[in-house]
């Protein structure tokens, strides 16, 4: 890839992020801090640029160009009209920060070579997600009806919409642009987990967290091959972690629940397991209705107005272009019913999931016990028997599992070829979210030395209001 590519390049991943931070900073609380903003800014980006590839597709600079000026004027009106103090920023590096400072300049140099040795990815990358790109790059308008005799031509088209768009930017199909896409959304996943705590917790939380997930080897090489399962990962996670911003920070304000919705429909977008992720969100968020039907309605309603344009484009794919899903199309009831009923096969799958679950990271040392091992000795605070947001994310995980489970029980694919092939990949998606929840779940620092943590102004009324 020439410099001039990597150049042209650089400028589309800065356009997204840009989009996305103006996005973000509209609808978070304004008691945010801007670093929250730019932690979701390129995930929200890649979303919104790929929708817009995904409707527009040739006149995507000019949609782009007119919507970053649009965002930046109402940006720099709102700037001027509600001048809000910047919060201060400490420039002094703990030693978990000078630990994830150091972890993140090696993960990086690490992918960046792993990029220049594999420019075209791993098995799936050059085998699904780039052959729907090049479909998408230079099959003009007949692309809708050559890519559903493609290798699962059913997947959404998030990142093949976003790897044929920097393809438009660099004007030239570079290899490496879906490596760098996979990296960007690796590094964003670290730094969604280290704001969110650092705001609803602590910073030396944050950084464990962080550090926690920049070190699973799993994590980054799954981004660096250009697989979709890392986005998806990410996807998650910032939906998880607005969730939790809007209930226990601002439960007045929705518009973290509109991005909420946006990004959750961003994971459907992504990959079919997005789909289950976005049931799993609606009926968590919808669980308090029996309580305060009100407020309920009213967060569904904001989380459903985010979730509108990702899903219509969603259901329009599925409906006028792609072809059926494989393992829906190949299932037979009976056979169904047998898989369900039969006790082996549950024991398959649990031995699986308990294998996997210690394995999964590729991690040189084990490293589940010392952090539960911290998480103790923290302990657990108060607000998370008194907030929602910690147990939402800890609903939302534990029924897309259930949901990947009974996929495994009922699959027409041999049981154990689909568990060594896609057991790893699924709990990646979790991972990132489940640290964050475990984040949420331990007491702060800064009430360590106090009976309890006593819940904030927004905490209360959110507990109130459950």
């Amino acid at each position: 890839m020439s410099l001039a590519s990597l150049f042209l390049i650089a400028v589309g991943f800065a356009v997204s992020t840009l989009l996305g931070y103006f996005v973000t900073t509209f609808l978070v609380p304004p008691k945010s801090a801007r670093a929250l903003a730019w932690a979701f800014a390129p995930a929200v980006g890649a979303g919104a640029s790929s929708l817009i590839f995904f409707v527009f597709r040739r006149p995507i600079f000019t949609v782009e160009i007119a919507l970053l000026t649009l965002f930046a004027l109402g940006f720099l009106a709102r700037s001027m009209l509600f001048r809000e103090p910047a919060p201060p920023i400490s420039w002094r590096l703990s030693l978990f920060g000078l630990v994830l400072s150091g972890a993140v300049a090696l993960a990086v140099y690490g992918l960046l070579l792993r990029a220049d040795r594999m420019p075209h990815g791993d098995w799936d990358a050059w085998a699904i997600w780039n052959t729907h790109a090049r479909f998408l790059h230079r099959d003009g308008r007949t692309w809708s009806d050559h890519i559903r005799y493609t290798v699962h031509g059913d997947y959404p088209l998030l990142t093949p919409s976003l790897t044929a768009r920097l393809w438009r930017y660099a004007g030239e199909e570079a290899p490496e642009a879906g490596s760098l896409l996979g990296i960007m959304f690796a590094l964003s996943g670290v730094a969604v987990l280290l704001a969110t705590l650092s705001q609803l917790r602590d910073i030396q939380l944050a950084l464990l967290m962080a550090l926690m997930l920049i070190g699973t080897p799993y994590y980054l090489e799954r981004g660096v091959s250009q697989y979709a399962d890392v986005p998806l990962a990410v996807f998650t996670i910032s939906t998880i972690a607005l969730i939790c911003l809007h209930l226990e920070r601002e439960p007045d304000r929705f518009g973290p629940l509109v991005l909420a919705g946006f990004t959750a429909g961003c994971a459907g977008w992504t990959k079919n397991e997005g789909l289950l992720f976005i049931l799993a969100t609606c009926i968590v968020l919808l669980l308090p209705v029996f309580r305060n039907p009100a407020v309920t309605f009213r967060r569904f309603a904001s989380f459903s107005l985010g979730l509108l344009l990702p899903l219509a484009v969603i259901s329009y794919f599925k409906l006028a272009i792609a072809p059926p899903y494989d393992l829906i199309e190949d299932l037979r009831y009976q056979e169904a019913i047998q898989r369900i009923t039969s006790i082996d096969r549950h024991a398959v799958i649990l031995k699986s999931l308990a294998r996997s679950a210690w394995f999964f990271g590729a991690w040189a040392m084990q490293p589940m016990i010392p952090l539960f091992a911290f998480i103790a000795l923290r302990g657990a605070g108060r607000r998370v028997f008194r907030s929602y947001g910690g147990f939402a994310g800890l609903l939302i995980l534990g029924i897309v599992l259930a949901g990947y489970y009974a996929v495994y029980l009922i699959t027409p694919i041999p049981l154990q070829v689909h568990l060594d092939s896609s057991l790893n990949r699924l709990l990646i998606h979790l991972w990132p979210s489940f640290l964050l929840v475990l984040g949420l779940m331990a007491r702060s620092k800064s009430l360590l030395g106090s009976c309890g943590d006593t819940p904030g102004e927004g905490e209360q009324k959110e507990f109130n209001s459950c």
